[in-house]
């Protein structure tokens, strides 16, 4: 006379007693978080008035048993967290009474001839509110008929199932779904606009995809979403700005996609927010003021996109964030003082973009911070050494040549403030500016007399005028190699502290003074910096007029370099090809040939071992390597103003590397 029998959530081990089916009077058995082994009983299908089985999480093996069919009165079945095996019947549909049918995270398979037409049975279960398959190894395509599927169901949960093809528009026929998740699978296509019409879902995934095209602005329909999952597909375009409208959103997760344009503002109005992560995408422009306005957020990852500018003080407003992530940006300005205000923060990182300024001493405020991370910025100034900064390590503040601080972070110590020196102008003019100009006037010196001596052996006049001429182009390397004798030491007429100069006789039978500047010593940086300021301000007959090239200001004639080199390094490993190939001569140089190149025929320059047209991914892979070479052009802009910033070329290059993973 037993009807129920309930022993949840216990330890109980062993097999289900095979003698169960002879409590001809069951309807509910319970045995559900236990440690059951074995197999279901094959008879459990005697049991005409069974209405609820509860085998869920616990170590059964085996097949679902045909003789379920019988229990034609059951409603729920859950076989779910288990490690049953065989394929999914098709005979689940004889059970018309069915609301919840749960097998979800065991090992179960599909015809391959049949695909998923388990799915297509289960519409005969009018009644049906809950369908769980994630986790299985299924394979096929979703068919058309889950359109059909009783408009009563709720739930429908399909994650890591490997199911492939497109998302069909008949989808949009479950008007009643407030649960769909479809993440990690094999889906293609677009997101179907029909989505539009499930007006009642709360949570909506489909991550971990092959999804691609546009976000669809009919998601701005579903005014009840709590959930949006799109992480990890391969959707580009613009973020809608209509989803600020949706209130109820409680998670907003569309990072590692393609999406470009600007961070919407609308999204402040999302009071309610908990989690928002828009991180490795390709956003532009400054972080909107409008994002304080989301006080309730506990997540905010922002990391690996493009974003620029100042960070808007109004984040300082966000109180209960947990987890802050601005990383692999290009942000620039100070930290604001704001962020002491963000009292909850335990995980702020800032590395890799152009923030500079000091560090606020105020973030000593933050009580809950576990991790810092300030990494390749350009801070100065001296690190806190109160409250949670004692924890931290060198890895936090590594890349920011101008902090100095305690021993413990690896930089340098903090100069004491009254014993701070500087360099007055008078102390310039000495170190710097002098001995160059004398030096350039005794080179120049040299140079007439050579000039003069060389004019009355050969009778050659040469007016003022002409000297002017030969520096009023550009000159190669070469050219100047080939006046200097590769630069012998039998030309060798000057020596300083920072370089050395040469005699050079060109081609067209101009003498002049070649200064040498050694690279190694930052102080020829600023010699030369005062030496083209002073030649641009003398007016002699026997000096030609300086026109300074090759340099941003504040010394970034060597980081400019190792970037140009870097861009040329590429360029080879790409193209198989040296800058001394036998290809280049002339104008014609490996830069040229690449930037030429890059508008119509770029992967003809490619090395043809890296990409065949009759492969596979012959597109993808051909976008990959465009988006490298473009890469490589950005380093070696000919302007050093203009060349990208290594911050830049590593973020790009592992972009490039995350969206072609799959290649």
């Amino acid at each position: 006379m037993l009807e129920h029998i309930g022993v949840g959530i216990n330890q109980f081990t062993g097999e289900i007693p095979s003698s169960l089916p002879r409590c001809e009077s069951l309807q509910l058995i319970a045995l559900s978080a236990n440690k059951f082994t074995g197999i279901i009983p094959k008879d459990i299908g005697n049991l005409s008035t069974l209405e609820e089985v509860h085998f869920g999480d616990n170590q059964l093996t085996g097949t679902i048993p045909h003789s379920i069919s019988n229990s034609s009165k059951i409603i729920i079945l859950d076989l779910g967290s288990n490690m049953l095996t065989g394929t999914i019947p098709t005979f689940l549909g004889e059970l018309t009474f069915l609301q919840r049918l749960l097998f979800g995270q065991n090992l179960l398979t599909n015809e391959p001839s049949l695909g998923l037409s388990f799915l297509t049975s289960l519409t005969n279960c009018r009644s049906l509110r809950q369908l769980q398959i994630s986790s299985n190894k299924l394979h096929g395509v979703l068919p058309n008929t889950v359109g059909n599927l009783p408009t009563s169901l709720e739930l429908l949960e399909a994650t890591g199932c490997h199911i492939n093809g497109m998302i069909p528009r008949e989808i949009g026929n479950l008007s009643n779904l407030v649960s769909l998740a479809l993440g990690d699978n094999d889906f293609t296509g677009s997101i179907p606009e029909t989505i539009g019409n499930l007006q009642k879902i709360q949570q909506l995934q489909v991550y971990d995809t092959e999804i691609q095209g546009l976000i669809p602005d009919n998601i701005c329909k579903l005014t009840n979403l709590g959930e949006l999952n799109l992480m990890n597909t391969k959707l580009y375009g613009s973020i809608p700005s209509c989803l600020g409208n949706l209130t109820s959103l409680r998670t907003l997760q569309l990072g590692s996609n393609a999406l470009t344009s600007h961070m919407p503002s609308t999204l402040g109005s999302l009071k309610d927010i908990l989690l928002l992560d828009l991180s490795s995408n390709f956003l532009i422009g400054p972080l909107p003021q409008e994002i304080g306005s989301m006080k309730s957020i506990v997540q905010l990852q922002l990391s690996g996109n493009q974003f620029s500018g100042y960070i808007p003080t109004s984040i300082g407003e966000l109180q209960n964030l947990v987890n802050l992530s601005l990383s692999r940006n290009i942000l620039q300005g100070p930290i604001p003082e704001s962020f002491a205000d963000m009292v909850s923060l335990e995980s702020l990182d800032l590395s890799l973009n152009n923030l500079s300024g000091t560090i606020p001493k105020s973030l000593e405020k933050l009580l809950y911070l576990g991790y810092l991370n300030v990494s390749f910025n350009e801070l100065s100034g001296e690190i806190p050494n109160g409250g949670t900064f004692n924890n931290f390590t060198a890895g936090s503040f590594i890349g920011n040549e101008e902090l100095c601080g305690a021993p413990q972070f690896h930089v340098k110590a903090c100069k004491d403030p009254n014993k701070r020196t500087r360099f007055s102008k008078t102390k310039i003019f000495l170190v710097y500016i002098l001995p160059s100009i004398a030096l350039i006037i005794i080179a120049a010196a040299i140079a007439i007399w050579l000039l003069r001596r060389r004019a009355s052996n050969t009778h050659l006049l040469v007016q003022e005028n002409s000297l002017l001429y030969p520096f009023n182009k550009r000159i190669s390397y070469y050219e100047i190699l080939q006046a200097t004798n590769n630069f012998s030491e039998d030309n060798l007429i000057g020596r300083g502290s920072i370089g050395l100069v040469y005699k050079g006789i060109f081609n067209n039978g101009m003498v002049a003074a070649v200064k040498v500047f050694n690279l190694q010593l930052q102080a020829a940086f600023k010699s030369f910096e005062a030496e083209c300021e002073a030649m641009r301000n003398i007016r002699h007959r026997n000096l030609v007029k300086a026109v300074g090239r090759q340099r941003k200001s504040g010394g970034g004639a060597p980081r400019s370099g190792r970037i140009e080199r870097y861009g040329i390094l590429l360029m080879e490993t790409f193209t198989r090809k040296k800058p001394t190939d036998d290809l280049f001569v002339g104008e014609l140089t490996m830069k040229k040939w690449v930037s030429e190149s890059f508008s119509q025929a770029v992967l003809s320059t490619v090395d043809a071992n890296l990409l065949a047209r009759e492969e596979e991914d012959f597109s993808e892979k051909g976008s990959c390597l465009s988006m490298i070479m473009e890469v490589a052009l950005n380093c070696t802009e000919d302007s050093p103003d203009d060349r990208i910033n290594m911050r830049d070329v590593v973020g790009r290059l592992m972009k490039i590397r995350h969206r072609f993973k799959g290649l």
